[in-house]
């Protein structure tokens, strides 16, 4: 709710906040969420100051666009395994009876997150291959970290999937293996960096539901070994 108040309340427009906030989140690597608050408020400004005030309205648009790109970009995946028909109907149910529906009118970023991840299952999953492709992945992560860190992290293992898929049968196969083993370690290291540590207790602190319903959970995780601890309380606010 103070995030919807927040984006809703802007009536100027700030520069240096907003490279505040992408700096943060980019450079020091901090799961501000940096890229969209900027980007919804943004919106909220924009719609405060030529739009006489509709900016609930636009932000929820925004939502209800990212949706239907999901569904769209579904339909695309279904495609290239069913018929024309079959696909359109499954593309359909998912579009119809799933958290999409009900979720693409509310302003909470996990709509827009769930299209990038299919947009870039989508791009995986082409059979034919291109460095452009490549690009459009990295572009992919870099938004959903942008967007929520922990899960822009785990985007890593489509981009992942893509290299292996990309040299299996080439003579590069060793070094993109390398390449791979490289951010590997850099993903287990960030999450068990005492950067990302530190905010997950906050993150679990702030949370209500995580630390009264889930606060026997929490307990058993803190005494696990250290690194395995770090991993595992991050994976719980991640999925939690």
């Amino acid at each position: 709710t103070h995030y919807i108040v927040s984006f809703t309340s802007v009536n100027f427009w700030d520069w240096d906040r907003f490279w505040e906030l992408l700096d943060s989140c980019y450079r020091n690597f901090g799961d501000n969420n940096g890229l969209y608050v900027g980007c919804m408020e943004l919106t909220g400004y924009l719609s405060n100051k030529y739009l006489a005030g509709a900016s609930v309205l636009s932000l929820t648009i925004i939502q209800t666009f990212f949706g239907v790109l999901t569904s769209i970009s579904t339909y695309k995946i279904l495609s290239n395994y069913f018929e024309v028909n079959k696909a359109v109907k499954y593309a359909l149910i998912f579009a119809l009876f799933t958290y999409i529906q009900f979720y693409s009118c509310v302003i909470i970023r996990d709509i827009i997150i769930t299209f990038f991840y299919t947009w870039g299952l989508q791009i995986v999953l082409k059979k034919e291959q291109n460095i452009f492709q490549l690009v459009l992945l990295t572009i992919i992560f870099l938004i959903i970290i942008g967007l929520r860190l922990y899960t822009g992290l785990f985007f890593g293992a489509f981009i992942a999937f893509w290299f292996y898929r990309y040299t299996k049968n080439s003579s590069l196969k060793y070094i993109s293996y390398f390449v791979l083993a490289i951010g590997l370690l850099f993903i287990i290291s960030s999450f068990a960096s005492s950067i990302l540590y530190e905010q997950t207790m906050e993150q679990m602190a702030g949370s209500e539901e995580l630390s009264e319903s889930r606060g026997g959970l929490s307990n058993v995780l803190r005494a696990l070994p250290p690194g395995l601890k770090q991993i595992s309380l991050t994976l719980l606010v991640m999925f939690g």
